[in-house]
């Protein structure tokens, strides 16, 4: 029997000393108090708003005459029929209105109970633990009998603030919101995040069946407090600087115009993995422009096998066509491209790539033989596939074992490369 408990004690501590422990996410604590506001109905605006003074009258006019004069025709006094007529008018009316507040009455406080209820489900759904929690509610249990405290005593502004300040104590945002009647009886909720400490705040907007709405504001609101962190979009080329063309340029621009314009500007035409690094960024962080449309070619300064224009073509264009994206405009007749401009030295993998294309080019006019062209032009396509370079061809994948390989054949063909582009190949 001892030897038995022995036994039993060993294997628990195994398994409590074996069993893995996660360290408890930091909460973020929200006070478990949300009021939400009538902020008006747009339904009705709307309804109201369409209609001319001189609409609403006829359309008074139109319900008081088919009540009065059916009445009138069965021979009811015209002046009594017309009072009566008018009050029962008027007592509907009336009772829309008194209907229309009574739904309203306990909105803000369902809102605010449904959404967190909503908002703690999505934990249990998603099968989140408590130790993984992000953000809980909370609210601080003496917070009835200070507000109590603050209505009987004549406080200063000062002292109500150290108050709050005390009473909120390890709170880290107050939550607020709207409700506002659109169409159909479907909502537009909003709920504001304000950290009370810095006042900086943030909305969440959802819309939809008023049941529908709080549990999509209940997701909303849980992707931004449970979402996972990430790093902020980087600067690939921090170097550069980018300059978007004038209005006055319009829409029909030949290439060399476009060259001109860059010129004019002090800048130049960019290359295509400059134009496709910055337009990763957006329009709205440094250092980006526009996205690139499907339906947008770009003049770019590229070269590859041959001197001419080349354009970067988005994804309609693209499709399966082996030749990629950045490709000369033959077969599109005239092209008037969109544009930017860039300020700044060419990266040195931009350098490589265009130091491997004209290479290719000096082989196509140089005075060696068919063969040792042929041999070189295949180790330069090999390298360009390497690197993935626009316009590499995949062909040339098992032309040689590695990049070392390709080099020193075009060593042996008189061909000589920077240390720089030789270290490039070999990362």
């Amino acid at each position: 029997m001892l030897q038995s408990l022995k036994f039993l004690f060993v294997f628990l501590f195994v398994i409590l000393v074996s069993t893995p422990t996660f360290a408890a996410e930091t909460k973020m604590h929200l006070w478990g108090e949300i009021p939400f506001l009538a902020a008006g109905n747009f339904n009705e605006f709307q309804n109201i708003m369409k209609h001319t003074r001189d609409d609403t009258r006829k359309i008074l006019l139109e319900e008081f005459g088919s009540l009065y004069l059916p009445s009138v025709m069965y021979g009811a006094d015209a002046e009594s029929a017309a009072h009566a007529i008018a009050n029962v008018m008027i007592t509907f009316d009336r009772m829309h209105d008194e209907h229309v507040a009574k739904a309203n009455i306990g909105i803000p406080k369902a809102l605010e109970q449904q959404l967190i209820a909503h908002f703690d489900s999505l934990y249990r759904d998603l099968g989140l633990t408590d130790n993984e929690r992000r953000a809980v509610f909370t609210r601080n249990g003496g917070w009835n009998e200070a507000l109590r405290k603050m209505r009987r005593n004549n406080l200063s502004n000062t002292e109500r603030a150290k108050l709050y300040l005390e009473w909120l104590t390890g709170v880290d945002y107050l939550l607020y919101g709207s409700y506002t009647v659109i169409q159909g009886g479907a909502v537009s909720l909003t709920l504001t995040m304000e950290d009370y400490k810095t006042g900086n705040t943030k909305t969440l907007l959802a819309k939809g069946p008023i049941e529908i709405a709080v549990q999509n504001l209940a997701v909303e609101l849980f992707r931004e407090l449970q979402k996972n962190k990430y790093p902020q979009w980087k600067n690939p080329s921090s170097h550069l600087e980018w300059l978007l063309p004038a209005e006055s340029m319009g829409k029909k621009n030949l290439p060399r115009e476009v060259k001109l314009y860059c010129q004019g500007q002090n800048a130049r035409v960019p290359y295509a993995q400059e134009l496709i690094l910055a337009s990763q960024g957006t329009e709205f962080r440094s250092g980006g422009i526009p996205q690139i449309r499907d339906t947008d070619i770009f003049f770019v300064a590229d070269l590859q096998r041959t001197v001419e224009n080349y354009f970067y073509f988005g994804k309609t264009y693209t499709g399966d066509d082996p030749r990629g994206p950045v490709r000369s405009g033959a077969g599109f007749g005239v092209i008037y491209p969109r544009f930017v401009c860039v300020r700044g030295e060419v990266s040195p993998a931009v350098r490589a790539e265009q130091d491997f294309y004209r290479a290719y080019r000096n082989v196509a006019s140089s005075s060696l033989n068919e063969n040792d062209r042929s041999q070189a032009q295949t180790a330069i396509e090999f390298l360009l596939l390497r690197m993935d370079a626009p316009g590499a061809r995949a062909l040339y994948n098992n032309s040689f074992p590695n990049s070392a390989a390709a080099l020193s054949a075009l060593a042996k063909l008189g061909f000589s490369f920077s240390d720089e582009l030789k270290a490039q190949l070999m990362e």
